[in-house]
């Protein structure tokens, strides 16, 4: 504050100066009948004033447009900062909602004709309208909680978020880990929490009948989706790595 007070003095008394000078040069003309030297002095006198305004405009645009600048580097660090809270976890945690939607869409199918092959096979009466019966809602039921419990698993993978720092040889060994890790739970849930009796098709009979297929469309949907997660990162980070490039331009020419 104190040093825009006395910036403004300053020009104060620039402009004061000039002013007087201009008064000068006009009593000079008229007390020496003098034209030729007055018009040299008003001329001198007027282009001093003509620079000190735009000195004055060059500072103030100068100004504006660091100002600008300080803007554009705020602009860039929060759209930085964005991406890495943000935008990178949503598009990833909206990818892996759509994949396993449709995963546990396609392991219901495969349980259903399980269940309508069983009760073909032992003559048991079921409702024609499958969705409604007591097994297939069930069975829908083990499948939410394996989601949520996965789901657990998969945030703590996208936290980690250091697919773009693996290679194509670390990331498929990685996926294979996944895959274990994630059908280990799964079957842990559907373990504890299926029942023959609700269900009427036996866990045996299920799995001799439909396991590959099961652990197929898991492994299949996993992997699909830890490679679009990899490739969000790898292109968000592409993002980050422009912007970063433009904030130290910034920075720099700042600094100068």
């Amino acid at each position: 504050m104190e040093d825009n007070k006395n910036k403004v003095s300053m020009f104060a008394g620039i402009i004061t100066a000039v002013v007087t000078g201009l008064f000068g040069t006009m009593n000079l003309a008229i007390q020496n009948n003098n034209p030729t030297v007055s018009i040299i002095l008003y001329t001198l006198t007027l282009i001093s004033l003509i620079m000190i305004i735009v000195l004055f405009i060059l500072k103030r645009v100068k100004i504006n447009d660091r100002i600008n600048e300080i803007n554009e580097l705020i602009t860039i660090q929060q759209e930085i900062d964005k991406i890495h809270l943000i935008r990178i976890r949503y598009k990833q945690c909206l990818t892996a909602e759509n994949i396993l939607f449709r995963m546990n869409r396609t392991i219901l199918n495969l349980f259903t004709e399980a269940l309508k092959l069983y009760c073909d096979e032992k003559k048991i009466e079921i409702t024609p309208h499958i969705e409604r019966a007591e097994p297939f809602l069930y069975y829908r039921e083990i499948l939410e909680e394996i989601n949520e419990e996965n789901k657990n698993l998969l945030k703590t993978t996208i936290e980690q978020n250091n697919f773009n720092k693996l290679s194509d040889k670390e990331f498929e060994r990685y996926k294979e880990e996944k895959f274990q890790l994630f059908l280990a739970n799964a079957e842990s849930v559907r373990n504890a929490k299926y029942s023959d009796e609700i269900c009427i098709v036996p866990m045996d009979y299920l799995l001799q009948k439909k396991d590959k297929e099961i652990r197929d469309v898991c492994k299949l949907s996993l992997y699909t989706m830890l490679d679009k997660i990899r490739e969000i990162t790898i292109l968000e980070y592409e993002a980050i790595d422009e912007l970063q490039g433009k904030l130290n331009t910034l920075k720099q020419k700042l600094r100068g």
